[in-house]
C-alpha cells in the first residue's frame, strides 16, 4: 500500500470527527477508519494501536496535543517533536528512550573524563590532561563531561584548549584530528579562547547549560558545517564564531535566550542563507553579521535596543527586511 494514502492532517480539517477527552478514539468516517488523538496532559507520549488502517484512512492529531513523542499505527510511524507533527513511515517507532545528544544521562556518548585536567575547586576543565597528550592517538569526537570524578563541570576555562599550550606536534595533531565537539548540559560557562586549537571541527553542539560564550571562543570556525546553540545562552562575545568565510552552515538560528551579540561574532558567514535572530535580543555588536552576502530576507526581534555600526555590512542579496518594531529608545547606527 503507497503511503501517499494515508494522510496527517489537523483535527480541524477532518469532518464529522469525535474524540473522547484527554485519550483517543478509533471510529468510522464512511468506509474509513480514523484514528484521532487528543490529550492536554503527558499520559499520551507513546500510544500503539494494532492492526492496519485501510486506504484513505486517516490519522489525526491536533495541533499541540502531543508536544513530543510518537504514535504508531500498524506498520507505521507519526513522530512528533516539539509540537510539530512528522509525515507517516513505514517503519516501528523506536521503543527505547530518545536522548537529547547533549544529556548528561546519555549512554550512547563515548565519554572520556581523563582526557581533560580539572579544577575540582572551581569546576573548570583547564584543558587536556598530560596523559592524553602524551598518548598520541586523539579522537575526531571531543565531548565536554557534566561531570569528572563526581564534581560537576561548571566552566570551560580561558585557554583550555589554546594552540600555543601543547607544543608541536601535538597541537597540530589534535586540531586535524577533531571534527566534532559537543558541550554536554553541564557547563555553563565557555571561556574567552577556549576552543581556539581547533581549526578543522564541522559539528559543533552546545548543551542546555551553556549562558555565556566567550570572546574568541571558537575563533576559528571556517570548516563548520553544523552548529547548535543550546537554548540558555544568553550572551555571545566578541569574535566568537569569526572567521567563518569557508563554513557551509547555510541556517543560523540564535535562540530566544540570546540577549547578546559581541562584535564581529559571526563575521563573514558568507554560506548562510537564512538567519533567524532570537526574540529576547538586545544588542547586536558592531559587524556582527557582516557579510553574510547570501542572505535573502531578515526578520529583527521586537526586543532589539541596540544595533551597532556594520551590524549588517554587506548584505548585498538582501530583499527583504521585516519585522522592526523596538520597544523603546533604540541606538540604530549603519547597517
Amino acid at each position: 500500500e503507497s503511503i501517499s494514502k494515508y494522510y496527517v492532517t489537523k483535527l480541524s480539517e477532518v469532518p464529522n470527527y469525535n474524540f473522547t477527552e484527554g485519550s483517543y478514539t478509533i471510529s468510522k468516517d464512511g468506509s474509513n477508519t480514523k484514528i484521532t488523538l487528543k490529550t492536554d496532559n503527558d499520559d499520551y507520549h507513546n500510544i500503539q494501536v494494532s492492526g492496519t488502517i485501510p486506504n484513505g484512512g486517516w490519522i489525526t492529531i491536533e495541533k499541540n496535543a502531543v508536544k513530543e513523542g510518537q504514535v504508531q499505527i500498524g506498520e507505521y510511524c507519526v513522530v512528533i517533536n516539539n509540537g510539530t507533527v512528522g509525515e507517516a513511515t513505514k517503519e516501528t517507532c523506536p521503543s527505547e528512550k530518545q536522548y537529547s545528544p547533549t544529556a548528561c544521562d546519555n549512554p550512547n556518548l563515548d565519554i572520556h573524563e581523563d582526557w581533560f585536567a580539572f579544577d575540582s575547586t572551581t569546576g573548570t576543565i583547564t584543558g587536556f590532561s598530560d596523559s592524553y597528550i602524551n598518548g598520541g592517538e586523539y579522537s575526531s569526537d571531543l565531548i565536554i563531561p557534566c561531570q569528572i570524578d563526581g564534581v560537576d563541570v561548571k566552566t570551560i576555562g580561558e585557554e583550555a584548549f589554546f594552540s600555543d599550550k601543547y607544543g608541536y606536534p601535538a597541537s597540530a595533531n589534535i586540531s586535524s584530528a577533531v571534527k566534532k565537539i559537543v558541550v554536554l548540559d553541564g557547563a555553563e560557562t565557555i571561556g574567552n579562547l577556549s576552543f581556539e586549537l581547533f581549526e578543522y571541527f564541522e559539528n559543533l553542539i552546545i548543551g542546555n547549560g551553556v549562558k555565556d560564550i566567550g570572546n574568541e571562543a571558537f575563533y576559528h570556525s571556517q570548516n563548520l558545517k553544523n552548529l547548535t546553540l543550546g537554548n540558555s545562552v544568553q550572551t555571545i562575545g566578541k569574535n566568537a564564531f569569526t572567521n567563518g568565510y569557508d563554513s557551509l552552515v547555510e541556517e543560523l538560528v540564535i535562540p530566544d535566550s540570546v540577549t547578546y551579540i559581541g562584535e564581529h561574532a559571526f563575521y563573514d558567514w558568507t554560506n548562510v542563507k537564512k538567519l533567524k535572530l532570537g526574540s529576547s535580543l538586545k544588542t547586536i555588536g558592531k559587524e556582527a553579521f557582516s557579510h553574510f552576502s547570501k542572505i535573502q530576507q531578515l526578520e529583527l526581534p521586537s526586543n532589539l535596543e541596540t544595533i551597532e555600526e556594520g551590524a549588517f555590512y554587506d548584505l548585498e542579496n538582501l530583499k527583504e527586511l521585516s519585522g522592526i518594531r523596538f520597544n523603546g529608545e533604540v541606538k540604530l547606527n549603519s547597517y
